[in-house]
């Protein structure tokens, strides 16, 4: 390169020194000078050529090293400053948040952890290296954006919430506050108790409760794919009073069984303190319980009005408390016959008188009528009335009525209790038997009080009378002995490949998932459960975990098993999921306002299973929605673009694949950049156009990359023939007098490389894309002699 280049004498510089400042490596080369004067000789001979060579300045890359994109208070995080070029020197290292610096002197590790990270530390971090040789540093890194999202707290759901006595049932359920049930494992905590964990379970369940169980309760989650911690909940004190919860009596508006369609009936939970938390349930033909609701009833405060029987009000009805005590059973029945038999709802007692009545319909006078007990008839042709003046054990059984013209009642049992004046000892044994109208098969659930004190599948029980406080009276419910059947969810539910994440879930038909612990089976494998969890999650899966798997359940309340779940059968395919690629039409990173936008999974076998999904400049991650987007399968069509919808797009698949990630920018202005979406390839051919929104022909445009001018007042189009790793860069295009499009990285691959799927954190950084380039001013000294 010559430095003398023609001009008057006059202009000639009067310095020995020429600077170049903010030198580029476009200026290297070999500079030579020479000297001119106004007097012979007028100049001096050309100097010898001294070449500059201008390298590149290192270049610093930052990382993120995090174990998931999110990242929560808490946790501690490390950033690491990685220097490229530059030979073996050693490096220190500046870290800078938010382009201020954060470190106060040089470190000497590559290493910055932000440890038990808080909310305030989100930001953009930044890094270069510095040392003691040429060049004395780096450039500075790209940014990249920590962003720090609260942790979820827990919260303490306590049932009953009102005073609990000796021998209820007290649950505590564990809330994490905006997530799912299932993603969490649970952790509860007494006051004053062993620093272990009390129960792991989501509901903790105590029953029967006593003062013992008194204090105060926390509990924590911890989150099953990533290991964080949510804050601790808020303590909820629980108080257990001494005595027994006060009994309750289940009564009803007409002291009979037998009822008519068309009647009304009302039936009321009486306790002897509060009836508050008591709801009427019932167990009907069909064998469903049920609440007291509008289904089949209407209810004010702890009492359930039916304006119209049915036959299928037909069943067993009883009082239930918020805790689990219960009242006495009372069997009703409804006949659309025109004949009933009134009998007493409740057990009568040895010594009463009982009167029993045979009642028609349309009440006429002079009804006549026959009374049957076991088959047997006791009394023809009276009055329609029956009494017996004392009532003795032998007295119990199956009654019912009959007119000869007008037909028979329905039939009712008569339960006869032993007298209070018949004494049972403590150290005697008492039997009770259990008897069931019609039907085979019953599960038998016995209660003292209101606790639960045994299951049985047989209608005799023997207690042992060990304290006064066993004469207790004890009640029956009973419910139909088919065992609840679990169904086997398997997720996904399709082809599944090695890698891949697979979730088995249990379900109990007709049953709270909460009531139930859970276990897993796994074909010729132990006989040992492979899990003991509701969902049975395995990520990831391979080729040995194909089988056939079954789930049981076993009630938390009263250890009963339910069936075994059908198998399902899960093949692993031995080869890797397929790949996917997110194709977007039209192809091109930078799109106008108002532009329509699709977006489509291509997967090599099959893209059921596959969503576009999304992170914007607001920092949200969300599927393709009718918030701004509709889906078909498994493409995401955006019929007018906004700003808004800037960000990066990827794949994902149910068992958490994604594919590579894709930067979309979208501008108001009235230039965009047509560039490749996907990494160009060495010794492709690069084709850029700079185009108008309003598609003007003849404009010329300038094309720039990093800061520096490629090719100016082009026809609209620059073409790179063959691209190399050098062309990779920041690029933009101008036209002089309708302004310039956005900037857009272009990446260039090696030929030889494989594509490699990348984590969602490095995916998400790749939205922040900023000047590569820090200019330091050199002045280089030549002199001439």
């Amino acid at each position: 390169m010559d430095c003398c280049v023609p001009f008057s004498i006059l202009d000639a510089p009067k310095r020995s020194e020429y600077s170049l400042s903010t030198i580029a490596k476009y200026q290297s080369g070999k500079y030579t000078c020479k000297g001119v004067r106004n007097v012979h000789p007028y100049s001096s001979e050309m100097s010898d050529a001294v070449p500059v060579i201008v390298w590149e300045r290192p270049r610093a890359v930052l990382t993120l090293e995090s174990d998931d994109s999110e990242i929560f208070t808490g946790e501690t995080v490390t950033l690491r400053c990685d220097i490229h070029g530059g030979g073996v020197s050693q490096w220190n290292y500046e870290f800078h948040k938010n382009d201020a610096l954060i470190t106060r002197h040089y470190i000497q590790r590559s290493e910055y952890s932000l440890s038990t990270i808080a909310k305030y530390q989100s930001g953009k971090y930044t890094c270069k290296g510095v040392r003691n040789v040429h060049p004395y540093s780096s450039e500075m890194s790209d940014a990249v954006s920590v962003i720090v999202w609260e942790s979820p707290k827990a919260v303490v759901i306590l049932q009953p919430d009102k005073q609990t006595f000796r021998g209820e049932t007290v649950t505590l359920r564990c809330q994490i506050q905006g997530e799912r049930d299932t993603d969490w494992e649970y952790s509860w905590y007494k006051k004053s108790s062993s620093l272990s964990p009390v129960s792991k379970d989501q509901e903790y369940r105590i029953s029967p409760v006593s003062g013992s169980h008194s204090g105060e309760y926390t509990c924590r989650g911890k989150h099953r794919r990533d290991s964080q911690n949510s804050e601790m909940s808020d303590a909820v004190t629980l108080t257990v009073s001494s005595g027994l919860s006060p009994p309750a009596s289940l009564n009803i508006s007409h002291n009979t069984t037998q009822h008519f369609t068309s009647d009304s009936l009302s039936l009321s939970c009486e306790v002897q303190s509060d009836s508050t938390g008591w709801t009427v349930r019932r167990y009907t033909d069909n064998g469903e319980v049920s609440d007291c609701s509008s289904d089949w009833g209407s209810v004010t405060g702890s009492t359930c009005s039916i304006r119209y029987l049915y036959l299928s009000n037909s069943g067993v009805y009883w009082c239930q408390s918020v805790s689990g005590g219960n009242s006495n059973p009372l069997n009703i029945t409804v006949t659309d016959g025109d004949v009933i038999l009134e009998s007493p709802v409740h057990p009568v007692t040895e010594g009463d008188t009982l009167t029993l009545r045979c009642t028609y319909r349309h009440k006429p006078s002079h009804f006549r009528a026959d009374f049957y007990k076991d088959g047997f008839v006791l009394q023809n042709q009276t009055t329609g009335e029956m009494t017996i003046p004392t009532v003795s054990k032998s007295d119990e059984g199956l009654y019912w009525c009959k007119h000869p013209v007008r037909g028979e009642s329905p039939k009712s049992w008569i339960t006869v209790r032993v007298s209070p004046e018949s004494p049972v000892y403590t150290g005697e044994a008492v039997t009770l038997n259990c008897e069931i109208e019609s039907g085979r098969g019953w599960t038998f659930k016995w209660y003292k009080g209101n606790a639960q004190i045994a299951v049985s599948w047989f209608e005799k029980i023997t207690f042992a009378i060990s304290t006064p406080e066993d004469e207790d009276q004890v009640w029956y419910v009973f419910y139909s002995t088919e065992r609840p059947k679990p169904v086997v969810i398997l997720q996904p539910d399709k082809q599944t490949f090695r890698g891949e994440t697979v979730t088995l879930r249990c379900e109990i038909q007709g049953e709270r998932d909460t009531d139930w612990e859970y276990n897993w089976f796994k074909k010729s494998s132990s006989l040992s459960p492979v899990s003991k969890d509701q969902e049975y999650r395995i990520s990831p899966v391979n080729e040995s975990h194909s089988g056939e798997y079954t789930c049981r359940g076993k009630r938390r309340r009263d250890s009963q098993n339910s069936e075994m779940s059908d198998a399902v059968t899960l093949i692993v395919s031995s080869t890797l999921s397929p790949p996917v690629s997110l194709i977007i039409s039209p192809q091109r990173t930078q799109h106008f306002t108002s532009d329509s936008l699709s977006l489509s999974c291509e997967v090599q076998s099959n893209s059921t299973g596959w969503t576009v999904r999304r992170y914007t400049d607001n920092g949200e991650v969300s599927d393709c929605s009718s918030d701004w987007g509709s889906v078909t399968g498994s493409t995401c069509s955006i019929s007018s673009l906004q700003s808004s919808d800037s960000g990066v797009y990827w794949c994902q698949s149910d068992s958490g694949w994604n594919s590579n990630p894709l930067n979309i920018s979208v501008t108001n202005g009235d230039v965009i950049l047509e560039s490749p979406v996907h990494p160009v390839t060495e010794g492709d051919t690069l084709t850029l156009n700079c185009r108008y929104r309003n598609d003007s022909l003849g404009l010329r445009a300038d094309f720039y990359k990093d800061g520096l001018v490629l090719q100016n007042q082009t026809t609209g189009e620059m073409t790179i023939p063959t691209v190399s790793k050098s062309d990779e860069g920041l690029y933009w295009c101008k036209y002089p007098e309708r302004g310039e499009s956005p900037k857009s990285w272009i990446t260039v691959t090696v030929a030889t490389d494989s594509n490699v799927s990348l984590s969602l954190p490095r995916l998400l950084c790749s939205l922040l894309v900023l000047s590569p380039y820090l200019l330091v001013t050199i002045v280089i000294g030549v002199k001439c002699w």
